[in-house]
């Protein structure tokens, strides 16, 4: 996977080659050039020199804001690698990914948000980190995951807003049920509320093809041998390439993908999910974003008792990757929760 720094290490050689910094000097047309004497320097007034100094710094601070920068998470006993991006003092975001994504998927979406003032951290999560990638099931359990979520949080202050896709969106929502009072706003992705949608993988005739599915990513080796390159290149269609690959590139790492389906492992295929909790009424200003082709569709319909404070559902047209197919309509919703359910404004405690 091409790193940020590889990127700004070949920009900024491609620019010193632009302005001629390291190459060849051309002799003659330096010589037309007029020289700068003293005299040129020192005219330029104090009140000039701090303006100046003063713009460069405005300059610098915005360039930074709207800059996606490769951060590193250290967070129970892990080094987790992570994006980040928009001012520092913004309403701050988390982002959670989902499966079988990286922080990547929100490539089109950090720029977005960071350019309306929001202070954004994007995580590769347990298992999809190279540093945080434990090879036994059990640390992948829902405490394990809450837990780094909530320390990934901690990063942006005591409250923070959620947006989070697939399985990300089901540690969301178990976040909601551990400690809804430092989500100020959530949006979730393709994944109606968790226990709901769990009960339809078992429950409804429509979710069969997942079921059947599910059981073979629940079986080791069988399970990573699903997940070939290809695989992923056609559930990833609406991907763009660069990003696709780079995701592949990451996915196909050696215990990249066994660590990825351990989440399900480690849930017994959302079945733990059904055994150790109640349903939980969610007060957390929450939208919905799902496909209106993807599976589970039924148990969208149900979850609105649960939905006791501001709540919303938006269904653009596409499937379960809404964030590759449809990312203007993605971000637009995304946005108007955002600004709509700000930390200063909310009346949620």
């Amino acid at each position: 996977m091409i790193s940020i720094r590889t990127v700004i290490f070949v920009l900024l050689l491609a620019l010193s080659s632009a302005f001629g910094c390291g190459g060849e000097t051309n002799d003659d047309s330096e010589s037309e050039e007029p020289a700068i004497t003293d005299t040129d320097v020192d005219t330029d007034s104090d009140a000039d020199s701090d303006t100046d100094a003063d713009s460069d710094a405005d300059s610098d601070s915005n360039t930074d804001a709207t800059t996606v920068k490769s951060i590193v998470i250290n967070a129970n006993g892990f080094s987790f690698d992570a994006l980040e991006i928009g001012p520092a003092d913004g309403e701050p975001v988390l982002l959670l990914h989902g499966f079988p994504d990286t922080s990547l998927m929100w490539t089109d979406l950090l720029p977005v948000l960071a350019e309306n003032g929001f202070h954004c951290i994007a995580p590769d999560q347990r298992g999809y980190s190279p540093n945080a990638r434990p090879t036994e099931e059990s640390a992948y359990e829902y405490a394990e995951l809450i837990a780094d979520a909530f320390a990934f949080g901690d990063e942006l202050g005591e409250q923070f807003h959620l947006v989070a896709h697939d399985w990300g969106a089901n540690i969301g929502w178990l976040m909601l049920e551990q400690n809804p009072s430092r989500i100020a706003s959530y949006t979730a992705i393709s994944i109606p509320h968790y226990r709901v949608w769990a009960e339809a993988v078992y429950e409804d005739a429509g979710m069969a093809w997942y079921l059947d599915m599910l059981n073979t990513w629940m079986t080791p080796v069988v399970g990573e041998e699903y997940w070939s390159a290809q695989r992923m290149r056609d559930i990833w269609s609406a991907k763009p390439v660069d990003q696709r690959e780079a995701t592949i590139e990451h996915m196909t790492q050696p215990g990249a993908m066994t660590a990825a389906l351990n989440w399900y492992r480690a849930s017994n295929g959302h079945q733990s999910v059904l055994n150790d909790f109640e349903n939980w009424s969610v007060n957390v200003p929450t939208l919905l974003i799902f496909g209106s082709t993807d599976l589970g569709g039924n148990s969208v319909a149900s979850i609105a008792p649960l939905m006791t404070g501001f709540y919303r559902l938006a269904q653009p047209s596409g499937g379960h990757f809404i964030v590759d197919e449809q990312p203007q309509a993605v971000a637009d919703d995304i946005l108007t929760h955002l600004q709509t359910h700000l930390e200063t404004d909310s009346d949620f405690d």
